[in-house]
């Protein structure tokens, strides 16, 4: 976590996980590092979740696991599509299947107008 002298009281910003888990802490007070999102296809997850290696648009990328992210490391299979969050120090932190969504432009290509009778 990026603030390790916090005290009751103090103000921070917290980053929390889409189950209100917190994965990070800062002082609002400092500047903030920036967390990083990479989408990719998962290489390889170590059973013991120490390390996990994304191919992303840069190449294989392998990056430390934060002993939460490791937990969710174990309902992904490796060539599964993932976007993780890295911190500061480039530790994921957050792992989740990647859903490309299809671009909506307002009417398929499936699809045909319907003629309307006029009664």
């Amino acid at each position: 976590m990026g603030l390790h002298e916090a005290k009751v009281g103090d103000e921070v910003i917290a980053t929390l996980d889409e189950s209100n888990v917190l994965l990070d802490i800062h002082d609002p007070n400092r500047p903030i590092h920036r967390h990083r999102v990479v989408v990719g296809t998962l290489a390889y997850a170590d059973p013991f979740w120490e390390v996990a290696e994304v191919f992303t648009s840069e190449g294989l990328e392998s990056f430390s696991v934060d002993s939460l992210a490791g937990s969710k490391l174990n309902t992904l299979k490796e060539g599964a599509l993932v976007r993780a969050e890295l911190d500061e120090a480039n530790v994921m932190i957050d792992i989740h299947p990647y859903h490309r969504q299809r671009e909506q432009s307002g009417i398929s290509r499936n699809t045909r107008p319907r003629a309307h009778s006029s009664r």
